[in-house]
């Protein structure tokens, strides 16, 4: 039998990823006879150096019932699908290849990744302390900070906060340590839970999210800080609690060494009430309590910056809840919709989102979270002009409408006003009217 060479082409599509994977590859390949050859490739994270592998199984080696052998294949990705590294030095891939006869072969390809440095680079910061009834002295209040940043920046590679003076861990409550062990097997005790991580990309469509634990620290006699994200990135992260000497007292540092080199557009870490997190201080009084923050690049920029906390809680005062909305690929065929809505001084019971007179809610994909954690299809009713969301005591509800879900006229133009709004009612059963009115963009 006489070998005949041929150059087959093909097409590479982004296929809907299955639960736990970041991403998919549909490949169609179409020989000039015969029919179509379609392949799929689920891309993987590494936990070790948190890069990703595709694979690429049962390629085949007949066509027809001709014998087929497959001497080189090449797969051309458009810029969209990637991002390059913000971190200098050399970037290696490398190829892992198994025949049919069981025999392996591996090859690899390098490039120099350079001028890291002039990434933009300028994370935002903020953070909130306390709740009604956990502002005063010798009280355990809620605490939440969030690092923020825009597209294109450069990623995080070090986090440092350094909580404000009086603000520190309970020492009995650092006992409640999980393992290890426990941890990396997602079977820590409750008691070892001390709060909720999220963190969201440009890269992935839902956000990661998980439980915050103390896990045990060979190193040192403070725990670990353990962030449990779970999604399409699943990833285990460990932060160390750190004791600093400064002028100005005995202040505890969170530090997050060695993130993964990931675009992340918000992270954000809140400790629960009655926990872990514990003031000596009253948080109404003065004077005001700041953060210090020290942020490191992957391009090894460093970025210092001091910020005021927000106190929750103080006196009489009730603070209302707010919301925002974000209208993306409102000109195309799948306008995304987010909403965000925080809650005021207490939690949220209930929240419906109205839709304008442009726009209607439609089959199609709706993720609602709240505190971080996915809420099940029942706690949704849909109907053309609202969304009605049943929650309990939530403090933070983050609503994705995507894929269909939302549908805008035609007469809608980048750049148009479009009036979203928000009915909330507060566990307390007051009810408010928000004003959310999302700008179309492309």
């Amino acid at each position: 039998m006489i070998a005949v060479p041929l150059s087959i082409p093909g097409e590479v599509f982004n296929v809907q990823p299955r639960p736990g994977e970041p991403a998919r590859l549909g490949i169609v390949l179409t020989p000039p006879v015969g029919a179509k050859v379609i392949l799929q490739s689920p891309a993987q994270l590494r936990p070790i150096d948190f890069g990703l592998d595709t694979v690429l199984e049962d390629i085949p080696n007949t066509a027809d019932g001709l014998p087929l052998r497959i001497t080189g294949i090449s797969l051309t990705l458009d810029g969209a699908f990637m991002r390059n590294p913000t971190s200098c030095g050399t970037k290696t891939t490398t190829a892992d290849a198994t025949s049919y006869a069981g025999t392996a072969a591996t090859a690899s390809n390098s490039f120099e990744s350079v001028n890291c440095a002039a990434v933009p680079f300028s994370p935002g910061f903020e953070g909130s302390i306390g709740s009604p009834g956990h502002t005063n002295a010798f009280t355990f209040p809620p605490q939440t900070t969030v690092i923020s940043q825009d597209d294109g920046e450069a990623g995080l590679r070090r986090a440092q906060v350094l909580l404000p003076n009086n603000i520190a861990g309970d020492t009995d409550y650092l006992g409640n340590m999980c393992t290890v062990a426990d941890f990396q097997a997602h079977a820590c005790p409750d008691v070892s839970i001390v709060g909720q991580a999220t963190a969201e990309s440009p890269l992935q469509e839902d956000a990661l999210a998980g439980p915050v634990v103390l896990v045990e620290n060979e190193d040192s006699d403070l725990p670990k800080l353990g962030l449990d994200l779970e999604g399409a990135l699943a990833l285990q992260l460990y932060g160390d609690l750190e004791l600093q000497l400064l002028p100005g007292g005995l202040r505890v540092a969170v530090v997050f060494e060695g993130l993964p080199d990931i675009p992340i557009s918000r992270f954000e870490l809140a400790l629960v009430q009655d926990r872990l997190n514990y003031t000596g201080r009253d948080l109404c009084d003065p004077p005001p309590l700041v953060y210090d923050t020290n942020f490191t690049s992957h391009g090894d920029v460093v970025l210092n910056d001091t910020t005021e906390a927000s106190v929750v809680g103080c006196g009489d005062e009730y603070e209302e809840p707010t919301g925002s909305a974000k209208l993306r690929g409102a000109t195309g065929k799948n306008p995304r919709l987010r909403i965000n809505v925080r809650a005021g001084s207490i939690g949220i019971d209930e929240v419906v989102v109205n839709a304008p007179r442009k726009a209607k809610f439609a089959k199609g994909k709706i993720v609602v979270r709240a505190d971080g954690q996915k809420l099940p299809a029942s706690a949704i009713e849909r109907l053309k002009k609202s969304l009605t969301i049943a929650l309990d005591e939530a403090d933070e509800i983050r609503v994705k409408a995507s894929q269909g879900a939302l549908k805008l006229k035609k007469s809608v133009d980048s750049g148009d006003e479009l009036p979203f709004s928000l009915d909330v009612t507060d566990s307390g059963g007051d009810a408010f009217v928000i004003d959310t009115p999302a700008t179309a963009r492309r």
